[in-house]
């Protein structure tokens, strides 16, 4: 079976001030619905912040740009 593997640019679901959130669509890329994964793209603005939520699948994420400050619940912990 081939799978078209052709990179394509995310669709914008939703955009405000503090940013953006793309995503890309399995009815899009259809490789990703073979391979039952999802795919999306949090952009922030300078400022921007993005509130902790529930996921019931697991997430990687990564700072292609800029820099990102983590807190945990134990507020003595940061991490720059």
């Amino acid at each position: 079976m081939a799978v078209d593997l052709t990179p394509r640019q995310p669709k914008k679901a939703y955009g405000g001030e503090g940013g953006a959130y793309y995503e890309w669509s399995p009815a899009d890329l259809p490789m990703l619905g073979v391979a039952s994964i999802g795919a999306a793209k949090l952009s922030l603005a300078a400022g921007g912040l993005s509130l902790p939520s529930y996921s019931d699948s697991a997430k990687v994420a990564y700072v292609l740009q800029g820099t990102r400050t983590t807190r945990f619940s134990d507020r003595s912990l940061v991490i720059s």
